[in-house]
């Protein structure tokens, strides 16, 4: 590995162009494209991903997409720990890692470098989660609060996903996250690039979610999450089974709600997640190059001006 070696990063909120415009900067600059996305990660799930077709992934490879089934396990250390490997085998090809995607915390944790985290052990996951629905969320809380005094406080007492996260690191390690919060990981040792691609209008982008799961239904995405969901392996604990639109179309399987409320439901989580990939970026504590999504040979000409001495 080459210290200094450039690194480009391309976020930005759902729906925003970010895909499109790193193929195009692909036809122009040596990069590799490296997905950060949480839910491109899993095999068969395609139409409601929104990844490339087979044909554009053919021409032009996105690395850590389609690497697990939607009835496999993989965390965010493992992830850390793949993108390394691909970053460093894509430098060895004297090409410039372009990493794509929307998922912040990945972003935040690789460039903390932060990989320590033990995975996920689902003996134990289980075990808190059948102590959740017996002594309740509360109880698992107040329990959090005792093992970790100091990043509970961080934490609302009814998130519950967050609480079993955070007590299972412990089980696991017999340390807590205030520890490993307090180890001081080492730098990445690259000259990274931050590009965050936005919109000009929010609103714009926010009407566009509605068209976007529309088409997906046109497309098949009911087809496709039923083929899932009809797997025996499937459950509803599955991360997979977390992903937009998927987890809409799950519990219309189940009959828990109609279909005109699974098409409410997507797009307001669509909604939700870009707001909250808006807060990510406004409260990032690294620089950031600001793009806006309106002409693609623009933003290609800004990214080469700001790289233009390593390429």
């Amino acid at each position: 590995m080459k210290k200094n070696s450039l690194i480009i990063f391309l976020m930005g909120p759902t729906n925003v162009g970010k895909t499109l415009l790193a193929i195009e900067l692909c036809k122009k600059i040596p990069f590799d494209i490296i997905s950060v996305d949480s839910a491109m990660i899993y095999k068969n799930m395609n139409i409601g991903t929104s990844k490339p077709s087979k044909k554009k992934l053919k021409k032009i490879p996105h690395y850590l997409i389609n690497i697990i089934k939607p009835t496999e396990y993989y965390s965010v250390s493992k992830f850390i720990k793949d993108v390394k490997k691909r970053i460093n085998k894509t430098i060895k090809k004297k090409k410039i890692p372009l990493l794509v995607g929307g998922s912040m915390l990945y972003y935040k944790l690789l460039l903390e470098n932060n990989d320590l985290l033990p995975n996920k052990n689902f003996k134990i996951r289980n075990y808190i989660n059948y102590l959740s629905y017996n002594i309740g969320c509360d109880k698992l809380y107040k329990y959090l609060c005792y093992i970790d005094p100091v990043h509970s406080k961080l934490i609302h007492p009814n998130d519950k996903k967050r609480i079993i996260r955070l007590i299972e690191i412990f089980l696991i390690s017999n340390k807590n996250m205030t520890y490993y919060k307090s180890i001081k990981y080492k730098k990445l040792p690259y000259k990274i690039y931050q590009f965050a691609l936005i919109p000009c209008l929010k609103e714009l982008l926010y009407n566009s979610i509605i068209i976007r799961f529309k088409k997906m239904l046109e497309l098949g995405l009911e087809k496709e999450a039923y083929k899932i969901f009809k797997n025996p392996n499937f459950n509803k604990n599955l991360p997979s089974s977390k992903c937009i639109g998927y987890n809409q179309l799950y519990s219309y399987f189940m009959k828990k709600i109609t279909y005109e409320e699974m098409i409410f439901k997507s797009i307001y989580a669509t909604r939700k997640l870009i707001k909250k990939q808006f807060f990510y970026l406004k409260n990032w504590k690294y620089k950031i190059n600001y793009i806006y999504n309106l002409n693609i040979e623009k933003n290609i000409k800004i990214i080469k001006k700001k790289i233009k001495k390593y390429i």
